[in-house]
């Protein structure tokens, strides 16, 4: 436009705007060249050329406000007197040297469009594309048009995958590729010269494209170059969506929850032999996040938006014996000890206490964070509550631990929660619940067992039993002739169902009591609005007592006050600590929700093994349970493998189950 302009004023000759051109039309800035052309070549003065660009700017103002007028009248918002006042405002800055204000600004200033309509008239405006610009609030950047040269089309040959191509009006070919996300345009031998720009947008526009379209100078180039009949000029290209990166925590230690190796080749255990275990000294590096990047949508050339998935952040949580960095990315220990992932992913250093004698009345129950270590044994009717527990034997009593649980003798008529593993040498009359494995090296009798783990007992037996193992039984004998016959489930996970079952009451539970505090609360701040207009009212009533009346009534007034601001200070703290119970319910709903998550994945990650393996001898009368079939066994069997297994019909799998028994098996 810019030699236009000059060639228009006969600022420049003919000859002198052909040359002009012709010396710039392959420059990466077009506009820019001119400018260099113009002042190196002595055709026009600095000051004038500065004159000229800011005409050109008034005029591409001036012309898009005109049609963003035209489309206002066109909806009935605007009247056409209204419209000429406002051309006239902004012919007038234009001709002082002045910028013109947008014509929306203007009519909005002078109440001519409320916001709601402007934004109408903006849409509208988008939708026709008839600049590809949308009339903005003047603080926001405009679309720069670019001048796209020759060099930087494409050659038709090397154009692949095509969605569409087809032969347009004006004599030329359009192509949209990569799923609307670029359009190419292309001159025939019938290509029109006398296309205007406009032409150009409308036919985009009737082909609903109306996103990342290039801008006027640039079309005028296409328009005017004769290059682009072997070549093609890109005449939009899309946004594409970017994908981020999930935020994500490198840990500095062993994190597995079920780290096994208690039992050696024989199938023994060996009680001093627990395996490496992991500490660390303070200040050691546990744990490190990597925060996420964001993800960005896109849109294709018809404007449709492209959604990308969103990103997703993590905390990194932590318990006592660490501490976090200040910009929450580190978690190091504070202590030296044991560092410990729980299974609501909150990181900890603990440590270990030990206990000389029994748990018992001397010691009273016995809860800690840590590691327990017991030397003597636990007496019934006390507990033992900590992370892993080791003792000597269990006579009686309940173990609640977070980890593992080690009983170097036997267990007696007591109750074991483990989420790790559970040994002892035997079991008799207990009930155990774990997570982990069960490693037992004499005998289980009379007990009931729920595990997500295996049974290891490879040189003892099971008697008079009801256990569930998901990862399968391994034995020497089950059952015998005397007894009553065992009841063996395998491959259902019994342990995580009761799991998820006790989080989700839980959860109901916080939820509930979250609910309450919030309906006490807010009985409070009533409580404490009815106080303030009280107060109110009495300092009013004070105030308008004469003064005869002051004296009498202005102690038991002031007392009143007193009490009134005293209820109110403590119906404050009791907000206070409201609020403190209601985020320790939702931190604990947090943990909660996110133990349900692990325990789910590690479902997903730990499939059930319905088999059980006998190396000894099974009795007679023996229920075996999997998770879709059961059998019981009518007599004896020596060294089996009984498992469930899915039947095939005609080389296909079906819903049939069966629980199959394979005899005589090698000696494992």
């Amino acid at each position: 436009m810019l030699e236009k302009i000059a060639l228009q004023k006969k600022l420049i000759s003919e000859k002198d705007c052909r040359d002009a051109v012709d010396a710039c039309r392959s420059s990466e800035n077009f506009e820019e060249a001119l400018k260099d052309y113009f002042i190196t070549h002595d055709l026009i003065s600095l000051k004038t050329l500065e004159q000229l660009i800011q005409t050109i700017d008034a005029v591409k103002i001036i012309k898009k406000n005109i049609k963003f007028g035209t489309i206002a009248m066109e909806m009935g918002l605007i009247s056409k007197e209204t419209l000429e006042a406002a051309l006239d405002h902004q012919k007038k800055a234009a001709a002082e040297n002045r910028p013109p204000k947008l014509i929306g600004r203007i009519l909005y200033d002078s109440g001519k469009l409320t916001k709601e309509q402007l934004q109408q008239v903006i849409q509208e405006q988008n939708k026709r594309n008839l600049k590809l610009e949308m009339i903005r609030k003047e603080d926001l950047p405009q679309p720069q048009e670019r001048h796209i040269p020759e060099k930087e089309a494409e050659p038709e040959e090397k154009a692949k995958g095509k969605d569409i191509a087809e032969t347009v009006p004006g004599g030329m070919v359009l192509e949209v590729e990569n799923n609307g996300m670029s359009a190419f345009l292309r001159k025939t031998e019938d290509f029109d010269h006398t296309l205007t720009a406009d032409d150009i947008y409308s036919l985009l526009l009737s082909r609903d494209i109306r996103y990342g379209i290039e801008g006027a100078e640039a079309v005028e180039g296409f328009i005017k170059s004769s290059g682009f009949k072997k070549k093609r000029f890109k005449i939009a290209a899309g946004t594409p969506k970017i994908a981020g990166n999930d935020a994500r925590i490198e840990y500095y230690f062993d994190t597995d929850h079920l780290k096994a190796g208690q039992v050696d080749e024989e199938g023994k255990i060996d009680f001093k032999n627990r395996g490496e275990i992991p500490r660390v000294e303070a200040k050691t590096l546990l744990a490190e996040k990597f925060p996420f990047t964001e993800s960005k949508n896109g849109k294709d050339i018809y404007g449709n938006e492209l959604l990308a998935t969103p990103s997703k952040d993590i905390s990194l949580k932590i318990k006592t014996g660490v501490i976090l960095s200040e910009d929450g990315m580190k978690v190091s220990a504070e202590q030296s000890g044991h560092p410990k992932l729980s299974w609501s992913g909150s990181i900890g250093v603990i440590d270990m206490i030990v206990i000389k004698g029994d748990v018992g009345y001397e010691t009273g129950h016995l809860q800690y964070s840590g590691n327990i270590e017991v030397q003597g044994g636990l007496k019934s009717g006390f507990r033992i509550n900590g992370f892993d527990i080791k003792i000597n034997e269990a006579d009686g009593g309940e173990i609640h631990a977070q980890g593992d649980v080690t009983i170097t003798g036997g267990v007696n008529d007591a109750v074991i929660y483990s989420r790790g593993h559970v040994s002892a040498k035997y079991i008799h009359n207990s009930k155990i619940n774990c997570l982990g494995n069960v490693y037992v090296e004499k005998e289980i009798v009379d007990s009931q067992i729920e595990s997500s783990g295996s049974c290891r007992i490879m040189t003892g037996d099971i008697v008079n039993s009801a256990i569930s193992f998901n990862q399968g039984i391994f034995v020497k004998n089950i059952g015998t002739e005397r007894t009553t016959p065992n009841k063996i489930v395998v491959g259902c996970d019994l342990f995580i169902v009761r799991e998820l079952k006790k989080i989700e009451s839980r959860v109901a539970e916080l939820a509930e009591k979250r609910q309450a505090l919030e309906k006490t609360k807010e009985k409070l701040l009533q409580d404490n609005r009815e106080l303030l207009k009280s107060t109110t009212r009495m300092a009013n009533e004070l105030e308008m007592m004469d003064s005869k009346q002051k004296e009498p009534l202005f102690f038991k007034l002031e007392n009143e006050l007193n009490d009134c601001f005293n209820l109110i200070e403590k119906n404050e703290m009791k907000i206070i600590e409201i609020d403190r119970s209601c985020d320790d319910c939702k931190d604990q709903t947090e943990d909660l929700n996110q133990e349900k998550i692990n325990f789910t994945d590690w479902v997903k990650a730990n499939p059930g093994n319905p088999v059980v393996v006998a190396d000894g001898r099974v009795c007679a009368g023996t229920i075996i349970h999997g998770a879709h079939a059961q059998k019981e066994l009518m007599e004896i069997i020596s060294r089996v493998e009984i498992r469930e297994i899915r039947l095939q019909i005609n080389n296909t799998f079906s819903d049939i189950y069966e629980i199959q028994i394979n005899e005589n098996l090698r000696r494992r």
